[in-house]
């Protein structure tokens, strides 16, 4: 055994990246550079070879020389360290290397076989996603985001393939049969940020600026194609283009190219230079709505926001990868805005966001935004809401109180300081600090240090207001916040304190929070919550309107408001409401209370008005956004006999909808939820369906996801063990379609026998998934189920699971929260 000296110092070897691993190495290596050679075989299944050459300078004091290689031991096949074989241990996914074989310049040498976990491998093409610390599971390297490097490729593929990376191609030329790809050296970028895909692709070319970009893609519908490339390539041109202006810093890394993939896990993920996409956010159908393609641009924007702000300066460890995910949504919305006038950004923004944020902090599952790390292995928990949806409108805030000038000042500044390096939030803060005269430091532990929403109610007394904060006496956040009074008078107030009161004249009823921004629950007083429920029609101002909204479907998963006169309230105003962004927001909405909150016989009494009114919106609302936006509500609610019929007839052709054209992805999912609610027809439909499909990869994904959908409890269990191999979830989006409708509402008496054995999988899912998996894994099961027996299913699984790692446990808590609400019950943390 050569090596002793760190186990006796606790972590550092233990499996992953520990924290202390990670402080060492940025001691010990400095001017790093990577040169990876892989050769990839045409067969799915076969090894890929790979050859890594590592230079790098050393300062190893008393350490050893520790990489990371989440593979097998046997994959390493030599080591050589400035030209001489030398021995090596392999202890828990690492590479340990004695400090005698380590001089000051080295070039360190390994032959391995490269690991699949993240190579995405599939038949005909392949792609990395190595965020977190995935670099790590297909060759091997110092996988932390504060060692940035420069990584030159080698690439030796199928003849008939293609390849694209992170920086330009140098060399492409035939070799023995294959084709050889070389890529120039990458500029330093983080671990996470290398990338490369290979495989069947078409090219689209175009010349941006004097600048020649590449979109790879596999879509076979060659009209939907040039239907969408103008946007995609505009959106990319003008977001860096905004960038470059707000930040006063130039594109940086050389090229950007885009890759566009079938069932890619995320929607977008920002490599330097080559962007990989989900296909189906940047093709849109013909048909998509104007805020389907402001989603797209605001997709598009985040993505080239990342070339600045992650890329450019990324985070020193991943406990502050919020920092990034915050500036991309917060400046993909200012990016977006101007090209898309006749939509309320503002309105856009807050239904964008405060939904997504209240979903995960009104739960037990709750975190602050700055979360604690130890090892990069549980990075992934870190990704969610609350970064994702809760910190642009805490970002938000920030800008508000420092003022916009002062706040760009701050970010130009911070990106110029630590271009091509690494920063954490404390260094913004105090970049920020010196442009204001805030306390930003108190500010910082409410927003950032701190999990949960405030919870505020008030009294009224004579011609006063008081309001005041649930909960702890000593923790209240500060917030602006505008009350309107009778309709007519607004109050602005700011919370400094717990409790504060308000001069206003006689009150007949209230709105608080009446502007929209402010962030929390509200309660309200029940004369003042009949007034907006039966009125919220006549309110002109939209953001008034989803204020109300928000604030009535907190008040009544809470239950402090009735969810049936809620529900009936929703539906009235569908045929009325006009905002498209609000109609979106209402259909979610319903859909949730339908299912989660009414029994049987409550929803056979709301189903009637429920689908007369979508079924309305779709043959007689003008607006094609609107009926798009009803059609798919219709589809994802619809249960009596008449309604099958009228989406059978409309699936089938025999029914036609003037001026709107069903989308593949429109008849694929009707044809699953026509073939849940009639058991007897369901094969013809899915067989017919499947022969209408056309796109290889469609096909594969629907042959797939059909399975799921039997009631037979022979092929249900069959179905659900195929889940249990890790790799037959590979294909995550194909495993989630499946999983929703597993666990479908109506089939939640065929699935509930599955749910213990979908909740064990938890860690296992984690550990072979990518990192938004488990929470999408947990939100596909729960979004079915509402029964007692699930509630005591899953309180009994907590208690008995009570030491399971706690972010897992945030995830189950998160995903579970209706299901507890439903059954008038709340977790605990005790479980």
């Amino acid at each position: 055994m050569i090596f002793t000296s760190c186990d006796e110092e606790g972590h550092l070897l233990d499996a992953g990246i520990s924290i202390e691993l990670a402080a060492l190495r940025k001691r010990q290596i400095s001017n790093l550079e990577y040169h990876l050679k892989l050769d990839i075989p045409t067969v799915k299944d076969s090894a890929i070879s790979g050859e890594a050459s590592i230079k790098f300078e050393a300062d190893l004091q008393s350490e050893n020389l520790i990489l990371d290689f989440n593979s097998e031991e046997q994959h390493v096949l030599a080591v050589k360290i400035n030209g001489a074989e030398i021995p090596f241990e392999f202890v828990d996914e690492h590479i340990v290397i004695d400090k005698r074989h380590v001089s000051e310049h080295n070039e360190l040498f390994i032959e391995f076989t490269a690991g699949d976990l993240s190579l995405n491998r599939k038949d005909n093409y392949l792609y990395t996603l190595f965020v977190p610390d995935r670099a790590a599971t297909c060759f091997p390297l110092f996988d932390q985001p504060d060692l940035k490097a420069k990584y030159s490729l080698e690439l030796i593929i199928p003849s008939h393939w293609k390849a694209v990376a992170n920086s330009r191609t140098v060399v492409e030329k035939q070799v023995n049969n294959k084709l050889l790809y070389k890529f120039e050296q990458t500029l330093p970028i983080s671990s996470y940020l290398f990338a490369f895909a290979a495989g069947e692709f078409k090219v689209e070319t175009v010349s941006l600026n004097g600048q020649e970009t590449r979109l790879y893609h596999r879509e076979t519908d060659s009209l939907k194609v040039v239907n969408n490339l103008e946007a995609i390539f505009d959106w990319h041109f003008k977001s860096q283009q905004w960038l470059e202006k707000y930040t006063d810093i130039d594109y940086a890394f050389k090229k950007l190219d885009y890759v566009l993939l079938p069932a890619f896990q995320y929607n977008g993920m920002e490599h330097p230079g080559a962007i990989f996409y989900k296909a189906s956010s940047l093709f849109l159908d013909e048909n998509a709505s104007d805020v389907q393609k402001l989603n797209r641009a605001r997709l598009i924007a985040h993505e080239v926001a990342h070339m600045w702000f992650g890329n450019l300066v990324t985070m020193k460890w991943f406990d502050d990868v919020w920092l990034k995910e915050v500036f991309a949504n917060f400046m993909a919305a200012k990016i977006i805005a101007p090209s898309f006038p006749d939509i309320n950004h503002e309105l856009q923004f807050v239904l964008s966001h405060y939904p997504k944020a209240y979903e995960v902090d009104r739960s037990m599952g709750t975190h602050p935004i700055s979360q604690e790390l130890n090892n990069l292995k549980n990075a992934g928990s870190l990704y969610g809401n609350i970064i994702y949806q809760k910190a642009p409108i805490v970002m938000y805030k920030l800008e508000r109180i420092m003022g916009q000038e002062a706040f760009q000042k701050g970010i130009q500044t911070y990106l110029k300081d630590y271009s091509f390096n690494n920063a954490t939030w404390n260094d913004l803060i105090s970049i920020l600090s010196e442009q204001t005269n805030k306390d930003l430091k108190q500010w910082n532990k409410e927003w950032v240090e701190r999990e949960g929403m405030p919870v505020i109610d008030y009294k009224i007394r004579e011609q006063e207001l008081i309001f005041f904060h649930h909960g702890d006496t000593r923790k209240f956040w500060h917030q602006s916040l505008d009350v309107l009074v009778n309709d007519s008078i607004t109050h602005s107030i700011y919370f400094d304190k717990h409790l504060l009161s308000k001069k206003t004249g006689n009150i007949s009823f209230l709105l608080p929070n009446s502007s929209g921004l402010g962030y929390g629950y509200f309660k309200m007083d029940s004369v003042s919550a009949y007034h907006y429920l039966n009125s919220v029609d006549s309110i002109s101002d939209p953001i008034r309107r989803s204020s109300i909204w928000l604030n009535f479907f907190e008040g009544a998963i809470r239950g402090d408001i009735d969810k049936i006169e809620l529900l009936k309230s929703m539906i009235r105003n569908l045929s009325k409401e006009k905002e498209q962004i609000i109609l979106n927001y209402l259909c979610q909405r319903i859909e949730i209370l339908y299912w989660q909150f009414l029994s049987d016989v409550q929803r056979k009494n709301v189903s009637p008005s429920l689908e007369g009114v979508l079924i309305n919106g779709i043959i007689n609302r003008e607006e094609a956004g609107a009926r798009s936006t009803m059609f798919s509500a219709l589809t994802k609610v619809f249960e009596s006999e008449p309604a099958w019929h009228v989406l059978f007839g409309i699936w089938s052709g025999n029914m036609e909808l003037e001026n709107y054209n069903l989308s593949e992805f429109d008849r694929t999912q009707l044809a699953y939820q026509l073939s849940i609610r009639n058991e007897q027809k369901a094969d013809s439909i899915l067989n017919h369906h499947q022969t209408q499909i056309s796109n290889p990869d469609e096909l594969a994904r629907f042959k797939f996801v059909r399975k799921s959908i039997t009631r037979s409890p022979e092929e249900r269990q069959k179905f659900f063990n195929s889940l249990k191999k890790p790799e037959n979830r590979e294909s995550e989006e194909w495993v989630l379609d499946a999983l929703r409708l597993f666990n479908h509402p109506l089939l939640q008496k065929q699935s509930i026998s599955h749910l213990e054995a979908s909740l064990t999988l938890l860690e296992e899912i984690k550990r072979t998934g990518d990192i938004f998996f488990p929470k999408r894994w947990l939100d596909a099961i729960f979004q079915g189920h509402n029964s007692e027996e699930a509630y005591e299913l899953v309180k009994n699984f907590l208690y008995r699971n009570h030491t399971m790692p706690q972010d897992l446990k945030n995830k189950l808590l998160q995903s579970s929260d209706l299901l507890f609400r439903s059954n008038n019950h709340f977790t605990d943390r005790n479980y």
